[in-house]
């Protein structure tokens, strides 16, 4: 019985000697649950090495490689020219006399929800794989902040709106801090523009095609 068993699922030389013991002390029972355990020996290794397998590429997943020069420029430009566009709507939905209540606090909402975006993308660019890569990713971190800081300015001069004359205050408020968030980006942009200058970061910013609007402006 060992030897057509045998014959039919390849067995270790080890393992023959053992199912014949098997067989021989505990008669067909002994032999079946001494074959199970050497089937099930192979898959249980087979087992843990798919799963270790699977883990070790996981980890892999996890991670990305920094963004090049050029992509990590057109990033930063790409997410400024959203929130500037974001921030036109927003104003000129104020303009030709239209100041509500209502109309001033969507704008600053607007503003918000613009500026949380805007955040975010840049947080997801991370650091450029460049010499100045920290320096840059510094910079574009204290943007984010000085942005959020205005933004937050804005929210808190429409919270008590109760008239149309409180609402004009509010525009006022907007209308300024607006400014100063426009100056903070122009400045953190030639801020970025001059890192490593002739470096790999410099020729990004001046090739890079989302840059185009803010290298026009200079």
């Amino acid at each position: 019985m060992v030897e057509s068993l045998t014959s039919v699922w390849p067995v270790w030389p080890f393992a023959r000697r053992r199912l014949l013991v098997r067989t021989v002390r505990f008669g067909p029972a002994g032999f079946a649950g001494c074959l199970a355990r050497i089937v099930a020996a192979p898959l249980k290794l087979g087992l843990t090495a798919l799963l270790v397998s699977l883990v070790v590429l996981a980890a892999g997943c996890g991670k990305s490689k920094p963004p090049t020069p050029t992509d990590w420029a057109n990033g930063v430009c790409s997410a400024l020219s959203t929130w500037k566009t974001s921030m036109t709507s927003a104003v000129d939905s104020l303009q030709g006399g239209n100041i509500t209540t209502d109309t001033v606090k969507s704008a600053a909402d607007d503003a918000k929800n613009a500026t949380n975006k805007l955040t975010d993308d840049l947080k997801k660019l991370g650091k450029p794989n460049t010499t100045a890569g920290a320096q840059a990713q510094k910079t574009v971190d204290q943007l984010s902040a000085q942005v959020s800081d205005g933004v937050d300015t804005i929210q808190t001069s429409v919270e008590d709106i109760s008239s149309v004359s409180s609402a004009l205050t509010a525009v006022t408020t907007i209308s300024t801090t607006l400014k100063t968030i426009q100056a903070d980006i122009t400045a953190a942009y030639n801020t970025l523009s001059k890192l490593e200058p002739g470096g790999e970061l410099q020729q990004a910013f001046k090739s890079a095609p989302d840059c185009a609007s803010f290298r026009s402006s200079q």
